[in-house]
C-alpha cells in the first residue's frame, strides 16, 4: 500500500469516525428529549432507556419526534423550525447509514494516481462510487450539530 493510500484511507476513517460521534450525540439527544417528554421519575427515565428507546430504529425515533412536535401549538415560525428539523433528521440518518454501511473505495492501480478525497461505494442497482469532499464532510458536522441545537431548543434539554 502506498503512503498516498495511506493517508486516503485514514482520511475516510476520521471522516467516518467523527460522523458516527455526532449522529450518536444526537440521537442520544433524540432519546433524552422523548423520555423526559413522558416521565420525570429517575427509575421510570431509566426504564424507558433501556427497555424502550434503546430498541428503536433512529427512524422510529424521528417518527415519535415528529408526532410530538405535531401535537404541539405552535406559531408558523415555528411549524418551518419544525418541517425543516425533520428533514434535516431524515438526511443526517441516511448519512448515518451510509458511513455505517458503505464500504471505501481502495481498488486503486499502482500507476494510478490516489485522489485527495475518498469514494465510498454503493452496490444498489450496479456499483457506482460517490465521492465525499472535505467540504460535504463540514457541511455534514455542521447539519448534525444544527440539528442537535434545534431539538435541544424544542425540548429545552
Amino acid at each position: 500500500m502506498t503512503e498516498e493510500l495511506a493517508k486516503l484511507i485514514n482520511r475516510s476513517i476520521l471522516y467516518r469516525g467523527e460522523i458516527l460521534h455526532e449522529c450518536i450525540i444526537l440521537e442520544k439527544d433524540i432519546d433524552l428529549s422523548v423520555v423526559m417528554h413522558f416521565t420525570q421519575s429517575p427509575s421510570h427515565f431509566n426504564d424507558m432507556h433501556e427497555l424502550i428507546m434503546d430498541r428503536m430504529t433512529f427512524d422510529q425515533k424521528i417518527g415519535i419526534i415528529q408526532e410530538l412536535l405535531n401535537r404541539r401549538s405552535l406559531d408558523s415560525l415555528m411549524v418551518k423550525r419544525k418541517e425543516k428539523l425533520i428533514k434535516e433528521l431524515r438526511y443526517v440518518k441516511e448519512v448515518r447509514n451510509k458511513f455505517a454501511h458503505r464500504p471505501m473505495f481502495v481498488g486503486y492501480q499502482e500507476d494510478e494516481k490516489i485522489p485527495k478525497e475518498f469514494k465510498m461505494i454503493t452496490y444498489r442497482d450496479g456499483i457506482n462510487h460517490i465521492p465525499f469532499t472535505k467540504n460535504d464532510f463540514e457541511l455534514c458536522i455542521k447539519r448534525i450539530k444544527k440539528c442537535v441545537e434545534v431539538l435541544e431548543g424544542f425540548f429545552r434539554l
